[in-house]
C-alpha cells in the first residue's frame, strides 16, 4: 500500500504519513483553491490564520461551506476517485430533487386537497403496502430501490411531469422536454 501512487503528481502514499509532505500537499491544495476562486482562498487563508477569532460565525460558516466543495475535489483527486466523485454527487442531486420535488409540489397539493379529512384510522401499514404495489406496478424500475420514500418521490414526480407535458400537447404547446420513465 505504501507503493501507491496519488492522483496529484510527485506524491505518494507514505507522503501522507509525512509532516513536510502534507505540508506541500496543502500548499497544492492552497494553489488548487486559489486558482479556483481567488476570493475564497483568501477568506479562507484568512479563516486558517486566525483560526475564526474574530470572525462572526456566520463568516466562519460561509467559507467552510463554500470550501468544501472544492476540498472534496481534491481529495478526490489525491485518491484517483474523480469519476466515483461525480456519480455519487449526481446521485445524491437527483435524490434531493425528487424527493424534495415530492414534498414541495405533491404534497402540499395533497395537504390543500385532503385538509379536512381525519386520518386517524387509517391504516398506515395497508397504505404503505398499497404504495409500494402501485410504485413497483407502475415503473419496474422503481422494484430495485430500497428507499421507500424515493421510490414514492421518483413515481409520483414523474406522473406529475407527464401529466403536465401532455397537458402542454393537449392544448397545443411544445413541451420543453420528452419525459422518460428509466
Amino acid at each position: 500500500m505504501n507503493d501507491l501512487k496519488l492522483g496529484i503528481n510527485g506524491f505518494s502514499y507514505a507522503d501522507l504519513y509525512d509532516a513536510n509532505r502534507l505540508n506541500d500537499l496543502l500548499d497544492r491544495f492552497n494553489h488548487h483553491l486559489e486558482q479556483h476562486d481567488n476570493e475564497l482562498s483568501a477568506q479562507y487563508t484568512a479563516y486558517r490564520q486566525s483560526q475564526g477569532h474574530g470572525m462572526v460565525p456566520e463568516a466562519i460558516s460561509d467559507v467552510l461551506v463554500q470550501t468544501a466543495p472544492i476540498v472534496g475535489e481534491f481529495v478526490a483527486q489525491i485518491f484517483n476517485v474523480e469519476k466515483e466523485r461525480e456519480a455519487q454527487i449526481h446521485a445524491i442531486q437527483d435524490e434531493v430533487n425528487t424527493v424534495f420535488a415530492l414534498k414541495n409540489q405533491i404534497i402540499t397539493a395533497a395537504n390543500k386537497k385532503f385538509r379536512r379529512q381525519k386520518t386517524d384510522d387509517w391504516n398506515i401499514g395497508t397504505i404503505k403496502q398499497q404504495v409500494s404495489l402501485f410504485t413497483d406496478l407502475l415503473f419496474p424500475v422503481n422494484a430495485t430501490k430500497a428507499d421507500p420514500e424515493y421510490k414514492l418521490a421518483w413515481s409520483a414526480t414523474t406522473l406529475d411531469r407527464l401529466d403536465k407535458h401532455f397537458e402542454r400537447l393537449a392544448a397545443g404547446e411544445q413541451s420543453p422536454e420528452q419525459p422518460t420513465i428509466d
